[in-house]
C-alpha cells in the first residue's frame, strides 16, 4: 500500500528532470502542475516521468477532459490522485464524481471543504470517516443556493496560493511548488 508520495519535485516544465528524479528515488513521484491536459499527460507517459498523475478538473478544462487524462493514465499503468485548490462544494463534488467514475484512484484524496465557513450549496457536503456518498440525482447531484451564491459574490476573493500581491508582511515568502 502506498502511504505517501512526492508531488512534482522539479519545475512543472522540466519533464526530463522529473523523469530523472522519479527513476532515482524509491518514493512515488506524481505530476501535479506538469499534468494539466491530455498532451502534457502524453509527454509524461512518453518520458516515464512519474508513477501517478494529480488530476484537477479545473486545470484540465472540465470533467470530460479530466476523465480523458485519467483513462489515459489507467491504460498506461499510472494511478491518479486529485487535490484541492480550496474549491466550493461544486468543484469538490466534481472531484467526487471523477474519482467514482474511474478505476485508478487507489486511496482517499484531499479536500479543504471542511475548512470553509460557508458554501454555495443548499446543503453542505457531509464527509463521514473521510468518505462521502456519491449522489444519485442528475448532474453533480447538488443544489445551489441562490442566496448563498449572492452572499459569496460580495466577499473579497484573492488568488494567493503561490503569491499574494496584497500581502503586507515583509516576512512573506511566496510558496513555490508543493513542499510547504
Amino acid at each position: 500500500m502506498i502511504y505517501s508520495w512526492w508531488s512534482r519535485p522539479t519545475p512543472y516544465y522540466d519533464i526530463d528532470g522529473l523523469a530523472q528524479v522519479s527513476k532515482s528515488v524509491s518514493v512515488p513521484i506524481t505530476a501535479d502542475e506538469s499534468c494539466t491536459d491530455f498532451e502534457s499527460a502524453l509527454r509524461l507517459i512518453d518520458k516515464r516521468a512519474v508513477v501517478a498523475f494529480t488530476v484537477y478538473p479545473s486545470e484540465a478544462g472540465g470533467l470530460l477532459k479530466a476523465k480523458q487524462i485519467v483513462d489515459l493514465a489507467n491504460e498506461s499503468g499510472i494511478w491518479c490522485v486529485t487535490g484541492t485548490w480550496a474549491e466550493t462544494g461544486i468543484a469538490t463534488m466534481a472531484n467526487v464524481h471523477l474519482i467514482a467514475a474511474s478505476r485508478n484512484f487507489p486511496f482517499a484524496n484531499d479536500t479543504h471543504y471542511d475548512y470553509y465557513h460557508s458554501d454555495v450549496l443548499t446543503t453542505n457536503l457531509c464527509f463521514t470517516n473521510g468518505k462521502i456518498v456519491v449522489p444519485t440525482k442528475p448532474g453533480l447531484g447538488i443544489d445551489i443556493s441562490e442566496e448563498r451564491l449572492r452572499a459569496l459574490s460580495k466577499e473579497e476573493v484573492r488568488e494567493m496560493v503561490f503569491f499574494d500581491s496584497q500581502q503586507q508582511d515583509d516576512e512573506f515568502v511566496p510558496r513555490i511548488g508543493n513542499l510547504l
